[in-house]
């Protein structure tokens, strides 16, 4: 009969643990569907697309360049006086003018860059590196709140896991409770065992309003990522299994190198970097356009106040002879960027290899503590069967229930903590890979 109520106490902590996995299960998030719902539209993601549009955005300026201009202008021009000579005509005094008091003019300008030997050529290369590299920084801005909603899920499971153990722990320290009120009776007990009881519920529930608390701030966390508003209830679905991790350290670096969008970024700077060199050797070379302007004014004799037609074409040829080793010092700032960048390839190399045997070394550590703590739970469990039994028969004290009890509860929230940090370490160690979360 006694280890009935033990065991009846133990089918109960089951049922909490089974209610708070289960609450909501119909409406709850896989980790899959939250990544989705932060991915949706998130500002980081909007700034890097309009990064993108400003990108395209200059390419389409210099490639404009080369384009037709076409411009209008319009003056009035009031001289007083004017230059004028008197002359002597058909027997009278006449005034003639050299130029009229209201001069008016209105033209049309068309401007056409003929060649510019390379200029605007390398200039668009050199943008459209910029632009490409302008996209692929959306791969890495994506995988960075993946992670982030990956961690702050796995953190509000475990919270709530921590939160059903402490539940569990309650319900059986009240079932002691009920056996130490029993033995008092009897006079078989002190009044100090059921002191000692309350304490340790007391203290359960104070760790519980820190978890609680806890809680809401990795949910208040999540809400911003999906873009929710304060207080929306959030229902994230337990994972039946852990995730499972790729191994051999060969392979995985290899799918590193491949799969990184870092390295993708890391080539476009390099590929910027060497289109700037030539860009900066094409800055000033020599250039061929053509002008024609087309217009209306007035100020031709002998009507001088009459507008007149007029145009003019001209063909420019220019050619840079002395500019102080400006176009020499460009070439030499974009050669040391190229440097530069070629470096931070190299460098990014070593830190992704270190990364993704730390993270490796990570998950097999994780995974033989995850074993280990499933035998202790084992074995904290059998612990407290016994000294639960020993209590109840009088040959054990209260102390040594409570020990047996606060064991139990420590293997289970180590695990609990175990399997967080084991999921955690799988997600890392495909983050260190490149791979991708949605």
């Amino acid at each position: 009969m006694k280890n009935n109520s033990f065991g009846f106490g133990i089918s109960i902590c089951i049922a909490v643990l089974v209610a708070a996995s289960g609450v909501h299960a119909q409406d709850s998030l896989s980790v899959e569907q939250a990544i989705t719902l932060a991915l949706k539209n998130p500002p980081s993601v909007q700034r890097a697309m309009a990064q993108i549009d400003a990108a395209h955005a200059r390419t389409k300026q210099i490639s404009s360049s080369n384009q037709p201009q076409l411009s209008a202008s319009a003056s009035y021009t009031r001289i007083d006086p004017t230059v004028s000579v008197d002359l002597p005509f058909n027997g009278k005094t006449q005034t003639f003018s050299f130029a009229p008091n209201d001069n008016y003019n209105a033209s049309v300008t068309l401007q056409q860059m003929l060649y510019d030997f390379g200029k605007s050529s390398s200039a668009i290369a050199a943008s459209e590196a910029n632009e490409r590299s302008a996209k692929d920084n959306i791969d890495l801005i994506k995988n960075a709140i993946a992670y982030q909603v990956i961690q702050y899920y796995f953190g509000v499971l475990a919270i709530e896991e921590t939160i059903a153990i402490e539940e569990q722990q309650k319900v059986i320290l009240r079932g002691n409770l009920g056996v130490t009120a029993a033995r008092e009776k009897q006079g078989t007990a002190l009044s100090l065992d059921h002191l000692s009881t309350e304490t340790k519920v007391a203290t359960i529930e104070s760790q519980e309003a820190d978890l609680r608390a806890s809680l809401e701030k990795q949910k208040a966390a999540l809400r911003r990522l999906f873009g929710w508003k304060p207080g929306t209830p959030i229902a994230l679905k337990k994972t039946q299994s852990e995730p499972t991790a790729p191994s051999g350290l060969d392979e995985l670096l290899s799918r590193a190198k491949q799969n990184r969008p870092e390295f993708l970024l890391a080539h476009d700077a390099e590929e910027a970097s060497r289109l700037q060199i030539e860009a900066a050797r094409m800055s000033s070379p020599p250039s061929l356009a053509a002008n024609i302007t087309a217009g209306i004014k007035d100020g031709y004799p002998p009507s001088l106040t009459k507008p007149y037609p007029n145009w003019a074409g001209t063909v420019v040829f220019s050619l840079p002879i002395l500019e102080g080793g400006r176009t020499q010092q460009r070439v030499a700032e974009a050669e040391a960027n190229y440097v530069g960048t070629q470096a931070q390839t190299t460098d990014l190399a070593q830190q992704v290899e270190a990364e993704v045997e730390s993270a490796n070394a990570d998950v097999e550590a994780n995974r033989a503590k995850l074993l280990l703590t499933k035998v202790q739970i084992d074995q904290a469990q059998q612990a407290l069967t016994v000294a639960d039994v020993r209590y109840k028969n009088g040959a054990a004290t209260n102390l040594d229930f409570l020990t047996a009890q606060s064991a139990l509860e420590q293997a289970q929230l180590q695990e609990a903590t175990t399997r967080l940090n084991y999921a955690l370490s799988v997600y890392n160690l495909k983050r260190a890979l490149g791979e991708k979360q949605w």
